[in-house]
C-alpha cells in the first residue's frame, strides 16, 4: 500500500488540536481554518483514547426551532430516519502516537440541521468510525447507501455514528469495537472474517474526522461480493444498496464519494 500522507505523523510535527473553545479551527463549507489552510490530513496512530463528556453544544440553543421546523421537514421524505441519540466530537488532539477525542451526545435532528447547514464553524466536528476493508486480490470495499438514508447515493467505506453500545461503564468509547459493529450490521461481516491491522487511520476532510480501522479479507473481490450480498437479500431493511471494489485510482472517477473516502482512496490504490 503506498503512503503519501499530507502532514508528518504525530510527535514530528507541531500538535493539532481541535476544540470547542477554539470556533475557528471547526471547518467552515469551505472546509478552512482562520489561516486559510484546508483543513485535510491524514494521519497514522497506534491507539485512540476516545471519552465521553458532558457537554452543552451552543448551535443547538441558538436554532432549536428551526431544527425542528427542519426536522419535520426531512422525514416526510426520509421517514427511515430516528431520532436518537448519536454522539459528535467536541474536542480532539494528537499526543505522541495517540488520538484523544472528548464526545457528546446530542439528538440526531440537532446533528441532521448542523449537516445539512453546511457544518458551520462552531468548534465541533463529525468523528465517526469507519472500516477500509480490503479483499485477497487487493480490491478496496466500496458500499453505497439506500435511498432515504442519510448518505443515499454516497459510495463510502462501511461506517457510521458511535452509539451508547460502544460506550463502557467508565465512559470510554472501543472505537474498534463500534467500526466492527457496523460492519457486521452494513455486510454481515463478523471479526473473526476479517484481519485487522494494528493501529488506526484517521482522516480530516473539511469538517468529518473518520477514524479508520484497515481489514483484511482472505476472500477475493468476487467471493466476499457474493457472501456480502447473500448477507443482503437475507435482511427486510437493508441499509447497503449495493458494492463497489476499486482497485486503481481510474476506478474512482465517476465515483460520487464520501468526502474522507476522496481524501483517502489515492492513498490506498
Amino acid at each position: 500500500m503506498s503512503r503519501s500522507f499530507q502532514i508528518p505523523p504525530p510527535g514530528k510535527g507541531p500538535a493539532r488540536y481541535m476544540t470547542a473553545s477554539t470556533p475557528n479551527l471547526s471547518a467552515s463549507p469551505a472546509c478552512r481554518d482562520s489561516t486559510g489552510r484546508s483543513h485535510e490530513a491524514v494521519v497514522e496512530v497506534a491507539a485512540c483514547d476516545c471519552r465521553i463528556i458532558d457537554y452543552e453544544w451552543p448551535y443547538v440553543a441558538e436554532h432549536r426551532s428551526a431544527i425542528d421546523r427542519h426536522w419535520n421537514e426531512v422525514t416526510r421524505t426520509k421517514t427511515s430516519l430516528f431520532d436518537g441519540l448519536v454522539f459528535v466530537t467536541s474536542a480532539y488532539a494528537f499526543e505522541g502516537n495517540q488520538l484523544r477525542m472528548s464526545l457528546f451526545e446530542t439528538r440526531f435532528r440537532n446533528y441532521v440541521h448542523w449537516r445539512e447547514q453546511g457544518f458551520p464553524a462552531g468548534g465541533v466536528v463529525d468523528g465517526f468510525g469507519s472500516a477500509i476493508i480490503r479483499a485477497a486480490d487487493g480490491a478496496v470495499l466500496l458500499v453505497r447507501q439506500q435511498a432515504g438514508h442519510l448518505n443515499e447515493g454516497l459510495h463510502y467505506f462501511p461506517s457510521g455514528f458511535i452509539d451508547r453500545n460502544d460506550v463502557d461503564a467508565t465512559g470510554r468509547v472501543d472505537l474498534a469495537a463500534s467500526v466492527a459493529r457496523e460492519v457486521a450490521e452494513e455486510t454481515g461481516l463478523s471479526p473473526d472474517e476479517l484481519d485487522r491491522k494494528p493501529g488506526f487511520v484517521i482522516a480530516r476532510a473539511g469538517p468529518l474526522l473518520a477514524i479508520c480501522v484497515e481489514l483484511a479479507s482472505p476472500l477475493s473481490a468476487d467471493a466476499l461480493a457474493g457472501r456480502i450480498n447473500a448477507f443482503l437479500e437475507r435482511e427486510a431493511d437493508p441499509e447497503v444498496a449495493a458494492l463497489t471494489f476499486v482497485r486503481k485510482r481510474e476506478d474512482l472517477e465517476h465515483l460520487h464519494l464520501a468526502p474522507h473516502c476522496a481524501l483517502l482512496l489515492p492513498n490506498l490504490l
